[in-house]
């Protein structure tokens, strides 16, 4: 039953770059075009990150296609970057890419009654399930600890 639930599985190509990123945390690419849908700059909050004539472009793919090529998804989004007026990208010093399988739940109509049933066997065992995970739905680090503080209070 739990087969049947289905996900997106999340590409996270990682560009360290000699140049000049935007002076941002992360930022949104609502474009169709685009074979990303979000870019994060990890040393704009962790200076140490790289060296400091060199910067990281964290960049997100998202796909319901969970055998994708990792080389084919590498060359794609280092292409897209190039092309972006927002980067000055003097050097590409590396690309690595890294998948993470089950990223993010997808809501369809028969996803409530396949996660309560499932719940349902999980807590005739004792078992309570918290978190993205565990309950099947789309929440944030904060959900998870508010989940654990509500489970740990009954």
């Amino acid at each position: 039953m739990a087969d049947e639930l289905v996900y997106t599985s999340v590409y996270t190509v990682n560009i360290v770059i000699k140049g000049t990123v935007p002076d941002t945390h992360w930022m949104y690419f609502p474009d169709k075009d685009l074979s990303f849908y979000r870019i994060s700059f990890p040393k704009n909050y962790f200076k140490k990150a790289t060296p400091n004539n060199e910067q990281i472009i964290a960049v997100e793919v998202g796909s319901r296609d969970h055998s994708r090529k990792i080389e084919d998804i590498e060359k794609t989004v280092v292409e897209e970057i190039k092309r972006m007026s927002i980067f000055n990208i003097e050097e590409i010093v590396f690309v690595h890419c890294i998948k993470i399988p089950v990223a993010y739940c997808i809501y369809e109509h028969k996803r409530p009654p396949i996660v309560q049933k499932l719940m349902g066997s999980l807590l005739e065992k004792d078992i309570h399930q918290i978190g993205r995970y565990g309950r099947w739905e789309y929440n944030a680090m904060q959900d998870a600890i508010i989940d654990g503080k509500i489970y740990q209070i009954n």
